[in-house]
């Protein structure tokens, strides 16, 4: 079962502007997701791996973009970047541990498959 939270205050998501580049925005929140990760993991003293990293559900047109803040109990904080989705409540009660490892393991499997191919 996961609680999702708001980011803590301090960590307002970069918000679209006009007149920058879609690449530079996603600079902006390439950066926003560095800074609160770090942040989560200076909250505890001896953090799990997985804490701090993104989590997405496909929703709608995108994506329900969540970060591992606490394992016990589960607790994930919203990242309301892009649209913003939200994944249901329902759905948020039924995440397990066990989940979100899996989630996270194929995030860093597809990240590095994809990083791999630009370099070649």
């Amino acid at each position: 079962m996961a609680t999702i939270y708001s980011a803590p205050d301090g960590f307002e998501p970069p918000r679209w502007e006009q007149n920058i580049s879609w690449k530079e925005m996603e600079e902006k929140e390439a950066h926003y997701i560095v800074k609160l990760a770090a942040y989560a993991r200076k909250q505890l003293r001896a953090p799990d791996p997985i804490i701090g990293k993104v989590v997405r559900f496909p929703f709608a047109d995108g994506y329900a973009q969540y970060m591992v803040w606490k394992l016990r109990p589960l607790e994930l904080v919203h990242l309301d970047l892009g649209d913003g989705w939200n994944i249901p409540a329902a759905h948020a009660r039924g995440l397990k541990v066990s989940d979100i490892r899996e989630m996270v393991g194929r995030e860093e499997a597809w990240s590095l498959l994809f990083s791999k191919k630009k370099e070649t």
